[in-house]
């Protein structure tokens, strides 16, 4: 039986009859909406990651933004400081303990490992095959594990003092407790930087997988710094949407063609190795030489290797959404985040190192980057591929591209009214001036993609991910305004 749709006094009750062997409708819908509540959650976590309101009222204006002095305490009194320089010596005080914590459910623990799977798990992980190319195959399956550790057990430190807190206070306010202003500073340029490469990128993503779909049919495209212009047409009217809150259907979709472009490029790569080695002819009594199969080497130049600690650094820069998805769940459910996020860690781990090394042991030292582009097939089935991926990009870049435009916007509004939105001009110049940049960066980068990436999981992604977590993580522990409080 279906609940009623209309009011209780004019209710009528559905029967839906299933024949034998036929799929439950019930537990169909109840799967899509828990990917639509996992996908919802990960929309709200990347919208508030930079906490536009408050970073963009930081920008305008010295004093600390309405709403947030709460966060901050002096020791041993419980006024509340509202001085710019309180965060270095106040403290956070405890969240009320919760008398009946929330019972861990399938469908809570379905939407928390998506939405932390989802943070990680995107156009980057094509770049994996190729960080394994230039780091070699031992090196690279030893340290991409150690780098997935090392940044788990930061943002689980970071996440264990988060829920301990009383506010929700975010990334940036833990920070500010550690480490001062500077510490605020450091995470805010962090997320920028990231958030502006990881647009960048999109750029020559879709470029370079065009250019390549159309060779498939025997076209011919300009080369990607002047296929990159070409392309704003399509990116200029997402990035001056008004709001995102009707983007989750394409955002589920732009998940589904990820999920299927990264089996079909394992499948391939899967039924490359599994085939014997073909020599030069089919009929020659010649032994095969070593250079007809791809190969790949253990050990690469050690300036090599740092070309692929910097991409692998860069995969990993979603860890700055792991503080936002806890903000999203309820007082009553954040003790059951920090055990799904352990576990969702692991899989992605075991994934990024499985696919890059399967990429990088099939194509050899002929891997490029996005692997997408190793993928010979069918002219039809290969460029459904590329042109899937692109479209599952294109899809996202609207997600990625607002938090950063609604901090230029909040940064524009004349003082003191920092409440209040910006004109249509000058919101519209600022979302276009922001494509205008990364579209101009991504020109300059598009003949040195694997460089500009690993340059900008050293600038950025080092920082959000690895250290910034952990100093954060210390300085709210030894804030924290409780003598037997153990945030671990």
């Amino acid at each position: 039986q279906l609940p009623s749709l209309g009011p209780p006094e004019h209710s009528v009750q559905r029967s839906i009859t299933f024949c034998e062997g036929q799929p439950r409708r019930r537990y169909s819908r109840e799967a899509l909406k828990l990917v639509q509540a996992a996908t919802r959650r990960a929309i709200e976590a990347s919208l508030s990651m930079h906490d536009v309101s408050y970073y963009g009222q930081m920008l305008a204006s010295s004093e600390p933004p309405p709403g947030r002095e709460h966060l901050l305490f002096h020791a041993g009194s419980s006024r509340v400081s509202t001085s710019p320089d309180s965060a270095t010596r106040g403290a956070i005080s405890l969240r009320e303990e919760i008398a009946e914590p929330a019972p861990l459910t399938p469908g809570l623990y379905v939407q928390v490992f998506f939405a932390v799977v989802k943070s990680y798990v995107g156009p980057a992980i094509l770049y994996l095959p190729h960080a394994f190319s230039n780091g070699g195959m031992l090196p690279s399956l030893l340290l991409l594990p150690f780098l997935g550790c090392l940044t788990t057990a930061a943002f689980y430190l970071l996440v264990q003092c988060h829920t301990s807190a009383a506010g929700a206070p975010t990334y940036g306010d833990m920070a500010a407790l550690a480490l001062g202003r500077p510490g605020r500073l450091a995470v805010t340029v962090a997320l920028v930087g990231a958030q502006l490469s990881t647009i960048t990128s999109y750029y020559m993503f879709v470029a370079r997988n065009l250019r390549d779909s159309a060779q498939l049919y025997g076209w011919t495209l300009p080369a990607d710094n002047w296929l990159i212009p070409l392309l704003m047409p399509v990116f200029a009217p997402l990035a001056c949407l008004p709001q995102l809150r009707h983007l989750a259907p394409t955002n589920i979709l732009a998940d589904l063609l990820i999920l299927a472009g990264l089996a079909f490029v394992a499948c391939y790569a899967v039924t490359q190795l599994s085939e014997p080695s073909v020599g030069p002819a089919a009929n020659s009594t010649a032994e095969p030489s070593a250079a007809d199969a791809p190969h790949f080497a253990w050990f690469q130049a050690p300036g090599s290797l740092l070309l692929y600690v910097g991409t692998t650094c860069f995969t990993f820069e979603g860890g700055g959404l792991m503080v936002p998805i806890v903000c999203s769940l309820e007082p009553r459910q954040k003790h059951v985040f920090g055990p799904i996020f352990l576990q969702a860690m692991a899989f992605v781990t075991l994934l990024f190192t499985g696919f890059g090394a399967l990429g990088y042991a099939c194509f050899g030292e002929d891997t490029v980057m996005p692997v997408t582009l190793n993928v010979h097939t069918a002219a039809a089935s290969g460029a459904g591929l590329r042109l899937g991926y692109s479209f599952a990009v294109v899809c996202t870049f609207p997600l990625q591209m607002m938090p950063i435009a609604d901090m230029v916007e909040a940064a524009l509004a004349a003082p003191p009214c920092h409440l209040r939105r910006p004109s249509v001009g000058r919101r519209l110049i600022a979302r276009l001036g922001l494509i205008g940049l990364t579209c101009t960066v991504a020109v300059y980068g598009a003949n040195q993609f694997d460089h500009f990436i690993s340059l900008v999981g050293v600038l950025c992604s080092v920082p959000l991910a690895f250290a910034l977590p952990s100093l954060s993580s210390r300085g709210c522990t030894r804030h924290v305004c409780h003598p037997g409080c153990n945030p671990m």
